[in-house]
């Protein structure tokens, strides 16, 4: 883990002018991505946690429900993913089953299985060895059949009905007022239900096709035998007969040329026979691979419009509809695809190749992309499990430390108050004065933010009490103390009710007579009931300092509490762009820890170094920024004008964010010629590397045009930036010239 920034009391900090294009993409979001982690039980635990949040933050029984189900626990463990400890996960499980909240509402039901696979599925892979467990499945293979189809089938259209429903009487009316959303649910619903499935045949043309590469590539190696056998001469001429030695062929090698070519013609036969016959199968299969065509092209269209209205309403109902339909897509492709089994075990060869070479070029990458095919065709869910419990780790840290916080949120306490009431039978008047300060203590707790809200002052009262016409006269001192405990995570927080305590020591000061046997007898009387008044006054103080404390601290909680409904609401209608992230505390400090990935990547390989921080430290691993343009970016071609444009809806107007960079005005419209093109790499298309409050950023495309110009070359383009303060901002500018290179690492690096 390598850290970006390392600071205190940070100011704002803004990119300098003349900035590459390919900058703005490290502040580019990815529009659409699905948040969680992969594999599916991770993902759909994740999913569900979110939609419940989504319906608790607007039910006045959201901080009872989440004091009873422990929901600050259950978002860490979710955001976990493949890191989550089985046993907690066990433990909230039963709290669900125990509460019975998945009578109340679908949604607590959801959670409650959503538990049960991901325990499953981190019982049966967590923390294994990657390479055992992948030879193990290389004899485990598991077709898709018609029930797995149907199931995904069922629980997308369920999804897109949940869906329906919500956005129809749930979604909040201003939302709604923002326009109609353009999705035909009725008929989306009754196309997914009416969906029927017909696997492969067993002799199909993808077979063919793979017994023809296999026909080949033995045919292309006896050719090549063939070849290398020493070559034959023609006979001499008869005038140079006498000079020539009798020296006819061995008879093995005469043997061997004509094994070979009987080998030949047996293998062009059985070829030419295959292509005859996948001509026929072809012929006959015709149709099933047209509708098959046809159901594809559907559930992709379904598919892109879920994600182009999660750019404008990206709340988890709407991203698990699409993590729904994104499902039943792929186990579609993958159930009824031709040589499911083949594919399948040359995978596993490129996954064990990447896990035994680590100096492999973007062997992460290789890693994930392969992962997320064994993913889609519902394969080897142990392995995934394994793999990324070992190699994607959490790739975001942010810590504020106890003292930082003190100095913005701790106050002073000064408080005087009239004192009228009766002590013993005997009127008592005076002031009381509390002195001291309310602070926050933070306690270790590994799943969530707990807080300690800490009052501790000094009690001094002056008072007077008549018996008949004498006045006494008392001073009091003493310590006074009281707690409240907040337990919070991001999706919510409850408080405890507050404690409180006081220890009163009382003095006699004499009365107003001037007699000396009057005050002796005052004071004789007082220490008989002095400690009866101490213990009285005490219990008394501690329950007006509870009152007053929990009135106090409630009002800032119920007014922090809107605000925070208020932004959850915001997140969660972006909650397809955000981490992964979950809070806990330390005695020292408060820790927000995310994970940004995507169905193709991984996290970060490893956890962040522990030494001394600062009031605020980011800790960012390279992976973070790296995964949030993956998707945006992967395998896509843009025009000089439409990544303009994908920039600008990312970032907003791209003029002032570039700031007389490449769109400076009064450059006027490029010629077309002029204009350049890009199709970025598959696997990382954009990279970020961080050294030493340095970082690099990495474009990797596969092909390039220029008007009539192309370069069908991969090439990464290479821009290095570094961090300044200048009056006191932190600034990147840029460190050196752009550099190009080949990603072919064979090739010489072309000029810069």
């Amino acid at each position: 883990m390598t850290d970006l920034l390392r600071f205190s009391r940070f100011n704002a900090f803004y990119c300098c002018k003349k900035m590459a294009v390919i900058f703005l993409l490290a502040w580019g979001v990815l529009a659409g991505s699905v948040s969680g982690d992969y594999s599916d039980a991770s993902a759909d635990l994740y999913q569900s946690v979110l939609k419940l949040n989504s319906i608790l933050n607007q039910s006045p029984q959201s901080e009872a429900w989440r004091r009873t189900l422990k929901l600050n626990v259950l978002e860490t463990q979710a955001a976990l993913g493949s890191q989550a400890d089985i046993e907690t996960l066990s433990r909230l499980q039963f709290g669900f089953s125990r509460s019975q909240a998945g009578n109340i509402h679908p949604a607590f039901a959801e959670v409650e299985k959503a538990l049960g696979n991901q325990i499953r599925n981190l019982s049966n892979g967590q923390n294994l060895d990657p390479l055992a467990l992948l030879e193990k499945a290389k004899s485990e293979y598991r077709p898709i059949t018609l029930s797995k189809l149907s199931s995904e089938r069922d629980a997308a259209a369920y999804e897109m009905g949940v869906l329906q429903r919500y956005y129809q009487s749930s979604l909040p009316m201003s939302d709604q007022d923002q326009g109609p959303i353009d999705i035909e649910f009725d008929s989306i619903i009754t196309f997914l239900i009416g969906l029927k499935f017909e696997l492969p045949p067993e002799f199909s043309v993808g077979k063919m096709d793979s017994m023809l590469r296999d026909v080949r590539a033995q045919l292309q190696e006896v050719i090549a035998k063939i070849d290398a056998l020493p070559f034959e001469e023609s006979e001499p001429e008869a005038a140079d007969q006498d000079e020539q030695d009798e020296s006819p062929k061995p008879d093995d090698e005469v043997d061997e040329r004509s094994e070979l070519e009987a080998e030949r013609k047996r293998l062009q036969e059985k070829f030419d026979a295959l292509r005859k016959q996948r001509s026929e199968y072809l012929k006959l299969d015709a149709p099933r691979l047209k509708e098959r065509q046809r159901v594809f092209t559907e559930l992709r269209k379904i598919e892109a419009k879920l994600a182009e209205t999660a750019k404008q309403k990206g709340d988890p109902f709407f991203v698990a509809t699409r993590m729904a339909i994104e499902k039943l897509n792929r186990i579609y492709f993958f159930g009824t695809s031709d040589n499911l089994q083949e594919d399948y075990l040359r995978k596993l060869d490129q996954l064990q190749s990447l896990l035994n070479n680590e100096n492999e070029a973007d062997r992460t990458g290789k890693i994930g992309d392969t992962l997320r095919w064994l993913e889609g065709a519902n394969q080897a869910p142990a392995l995934i499990t394994a793999v990324r419990s070992k190699m994607s780790l959490p790739n975001l840290y942010i810590s504020v430390s106890s003292g930082f916080i003190n100095s913005v949120a701790s106050r002073p306490v000064y408080e005087v108050q009239q004192i009228n009431r009766t002590v013993e039978g005997r009127p008592t008047t005076g002031t009381a004065t509390l002195s001291g300060s309310v602070t926050i203590d933070l306690v270790d707790d590994p799943n969530q933010v707990h807080a300690s809200l800490y009052l501790n002052g000094n009690i001094d009262s002056q008072t007077q009490f008549r018996v008949r016409k004498l006045c006494g006269y008392v001073d009091a001192d003493g310590r006074a103390e009281a707690r409240q405990s907040v337990y919070a995570n991001v999706g919510g927080f409850y408080v405890n009710e507050p404690y409180a305590a006081a220890d009163i020591h009382t003095f006699f000061l004499g009365t107003s007579s001037n007699c000396g046997l009057i005050n002796k007898v005052a004071a004789k009387k007082f220490a008989e009931v002095q400690p009866k008044t101490e213990a009285k006054t005490s219990n008394e103080t501690s329950d007006q300092i509870r009152d007053q404390f929990s009135e106090q601290t409630g009002q800032p909680l119920t007014s922090g509490r809107q605000q925070l409904a208020e932004a959850q609401q915001k997140l969660l209608s972006r909650s397809d762009l955000l981490p992964q992230i979950y809070l806990r505390s330390t005695s020292q400090e408060i820790i927000a820890v995310g994970k940004k990935i995507t169905p193709e990547t991984l996290g970060a390989p490893d956890r962040p170094s522990s030494d001394v921080k600062s009031d605020v430290s980011v800790q960012l691993h390279d992976s973070f920024l790296t995964n949030f343009v993956y998707r945006t970016f992967s395998n896509r071609t843009f025009s000089e004008d439409e990544l303009a444009e994908e920039i600008k809806s990312l970032l907003g107007d791209t003029e002032e964010a570039i700031e007389g960079g490449e769109f400076e005005e009064g450059e006027g419209e490029k010629p077309e010629e002029e204009k350049f093109g890009i199709t970025f790499a598959q696997i990382n298309p954009v990279e970020f590397e961080f050294e030493n409050n340095r970082f690099s950023i990495i474009a990797s495309g596969r092909r390039f045009t220029q008007g009539k110009r192309r370069i069908n070359e991969g090439l990464k383009i290479i821009l290095r930036f570094k961090m300044i303060r200048q009056n006191g901002v932190l600034k990147f500018v840029r460190d050196g010239n752009a550099e190009i290179d080949y990603l072919d690492k064979s090739k010489k690096s072309p000029s810069t």
